[in-house]
């Protein structure tokens, strides 16, 4: 099983070079909410020996609560993120995200987020079944990268660790996965 995590992301060039990601983001949306189908990030287990595609699961809320779209009962429609990086285990599928200007590589707030919403900026570890694709987990984690996840064993404990932030405030935030020392 190969897992594949991805995002639709529009980019817009032109003679004087590429326009910012929220200019692009901007001009790809109504009133904030995407053109595109959802959903916008997303993670998709592909069976290597056929080529299909077994699941797909959406890579965060997206803009659900969108006044535009408030009454409507939608599923997970994903958000404008980055930095995806996947690492499995013998049951489990570790996502790990971040949202940030793929220009400026700044840390962004997706337009359909409250304002000043520091949750908007922080680092995102997914927990799915990797055989069905549910999600078992959605972990925020202070900080930003695109760093992949590792994991290690000590004493019988299996740990998930995840770098986040960046240069002075740099760190590995490590958990450790339930089962038997």
């Amino acid at each position: 099983m190969l897992y594949v995590p991805s995002r639709t992301a529009p980019s817009v060039d032109r003679p004087t070079g590429r326009l910012a990601d929220d200019a692009v983001y901007k001009m790809t949306s109504i009133e904030g909410i995407p053109i595109f189908k959802p959903p916008y990030a997303r993670v998709t287990a592909i069976d290597m020996r056929t080529g299909q595609h077994v699941w797909v699961a959406p890579l965060g809320e997206g803009p659900r609560n969108h006044p535009r779209l408030q009454g409507l009962s939608l599923p997970r429609l994903g958000d404008f993120l980055d930095g995806e990086s996947a690492m499995v285990t013998k049951t489990l599928l570790f996502v790990s995200v971040w949202r940030r200007d793929r220009i400026t590589g700044l840390p962004l707030v997706p337009l359909w987020a409250p304002s000043g919403d520091p949750a908007a900026l922080r680092k995102l570890l997914y927990v799915f079944d990797k055989q069905s694709g549910a999600l078992l987990r959605e972990i925020e984690v202070d900080g930003y990268s695109a760093a992949l996840p590792m994991t290690y064993s000590q004493g019988g404990q299996q740990y998930i660790v995840v770098g986040v932030g960046a240069n002075e405030e740099a760190e590995l935030v490590a958990f450790a996965l339930p089962g038997a020392k």
